[in-house]
Order: C-alpha cells, then structure tokens, then sequence
C-alpha cells in the first residue's frame, strides 16, 4: 500500500511547494547598502490586500542585526506597496529608519524589477536628540529567498549601542534636564 501512496504524496508535494500561495521566505535589501531584511514564511498578498510582516535583518556583512514591522500590499496589477519601520540592534548609537516603498513585479510574482522608496532615518548616540533625516532610495529588491536563519546570540544576547551600558537613557541619579517627561517614569 505504501508503495501504491508514495507517488500521490510526493505529487501532492510538488503542488504545494510549487503553487503561488506557498509560503516561503521573502528578502528586502537596498543595493545602496545594509544587510537583507527578511520576512520568515511569507507569501505575496493576493490583489488589491494587504498583510502584515515581521522582519529579522539576516547577520551578514552591513547588518546591525535588527527588527522591523512591516505592511505588504498590492494593487490589483503589478505593484506592490511596501511600509516598515526599522530599529538596529547593534551600535554605535541607535538607527531607525521608515519608509514607504512602491516595487513593480511586471510577471505578477518576484522578484521585483524596479522600486521607489521615501523615508527618515534617525542616527543618535547616547541621550542625544537630533532631526530625522529623509532619503529617496531608487535600488529596493524583493525576492524570495531561503537559509537565512533568525540571528541569535545565545543566554548573552544584547542589543547595545554602544560599550558600557544597555540603555541609551539616563538612569535615575544621573544629571536630567529640568523638562519633566512625558510619562512618569520609574519611581515617580
């Protein structure tokens, strides 16, 4: 029996691997620089929806091996919109960046032939503030994508900007400006 069934499974296989719907992995990466950004069992929306996506940015050579949340959408043609919100993980300082991006899949699947972007970064270092800055990015490819695995870091996993301490804010009994905050903070 198990020799009769064996050929159904695996072309029951190929359809699923193979049709649109599959998911599989999703890859962003502006050829300007900076490591892939990827979206972990994905799939392109059908026409004219949207999905929401979670992002990890693959620890390769450019990364700060951050996170970003995200919006895919599509058209009901050949363009898809595509939203984020990105914060490193690693220093000097801290980054995050916002954009929204326009991409063409001409053949109404990736990858992506062409893309606009506009967006803001912020780089800042410790208890600093400063403007965002805004960038045009002509060079966003999409593809799907596969062996990028999730970047760890064991039971000493940190997220630093810079070398003597986890977080970029004052702690209490350090020097503050007058300005009261916006919210209470801790022990207030």
């Amino acid at each position: 029996m198990l020799r009769k069934s064996l050929p159904l499974v695996a072309a029951l296989a190929f359809v699923l691997v193979g049709s649109p719907d599959a998911r599989a992995d999703i890859c962003f990466q502006y050829k300007t620089g900076g490591a892939p950004v990827v979206a972990k069992g994905a799939r392109l929306p059908p026409p004219n929806s949207c999905v929401p996506l979670a992002l990890f940015e693959a620890n390769e050579p450019g990364s700060r091996i951050g996170a970003a949340n995200a919006m895919l959408c599509r058209d009901n043609d050949i363009t898809l919109v595509f939203h984020y919100n990105y914060d490193a993980c690693a220093g000097p300082g801290s980054y995050s960046e916002s954009a929204t991006c326009r991409l063409a899949i001409p053949n109404g699947d990736l990858p992506s032939t062409a893309s606009s972007c506009n967006g803001q970064y912020f780089v800042l270092m410790p208890n600093q503030s400063g403007p965002a800055k805004q960038f045009t990015d002509l060079t966003l490819n999409a593809w799907y994508c596969d062996g990028k695995d999730v970047p760890g870091g064991g039971f000493s996993a940190q997220c630093l900007g810079f070398r003597l301490k986890p977080f970029s804010h004052p702690e209490l009994g350090e020097s503050l400006s007058n300005e009261k905050p916006e919210t209470p903070g801790r022990r207030q």
